[in-house]
């Protein structure tokens, strides 16, 4: 998922218990590949930004995430279904949010990142895709929810491929 804010201490919830992160800087109006990985085997769960682990934390025993239910997304909730606080809300922006069957190993969280802002879930994930960004696209949503046209450069594509500075320079000056 890319997000774009700057606020991450409620995205690093999982059961209602928060997890500590090592503090990166997060500057806004600046996009942010963000990924959350839990499996129910080992309990634990761990964030990357960027394609960098910032934090990991058991959660706690015998707690499993059920295929029944309401996903929240941009809302904390006080208790299942409800307590929702106007000041606990999501300010920013999200694409290409997706939620896999199966937890992700750190080189497939970097895979994921290295592709770029503008990639789509590569094809091999396709199998584990539980949600796509597609569907969330089309779901039903309630708040103040906008969805707006988002707009890739070409150059994005082929960060990792060329030189940062050539490409941050392509990006400044040569904009597509």
């Amino acid at each position: 998922m890319l997000m774009k804010s700057d606020n991450l201490k409620d995205w690093n919830k999982l059961f209602g218990t928060d997890m500590p992160i090592t503090d990166p800087v997060l500057l806004k109006d600046r996009w942010y590949h963000y990924c959350m990985t839990w499996n129910y085997e080992d309990l634990l769960r761990e964030v990357y930004i960027d394609g960098v682990l910032v934090g990991s934390a058991a959660t706690p025993s015998g707690r499993y995430l059920g295929t029944t239910g309401t996903f929240v997304l941009g809302q904390e909730q006080d208790s299942p279904g409800g307590g929702f606080d106007s000041n606990q809300v999501f300010g920013g922006k999200l694409y290409e949010l997706n939620v896999l069957s199966r937890r992700l190993d750190a080189d497939e969280v970097k895979y994921l990142y290295d592709g770029g802002r503008c990639a789509a879930l590569p094809s091999y994930f396709m199998p584990d895709a539980v949600l796509r960004w597609e569907d969330f696209l089309v779901a039903r949503r309630s708040g103040e929810v906008q969805i707006v046209e988002g707009s890739c450069s070409k150059w994005n594509m082929i960060r990792g491929v060329v030189d940062a500075d050539l490409l941050s320079h392509l990006i400044q000056f040569h904009p597509f």
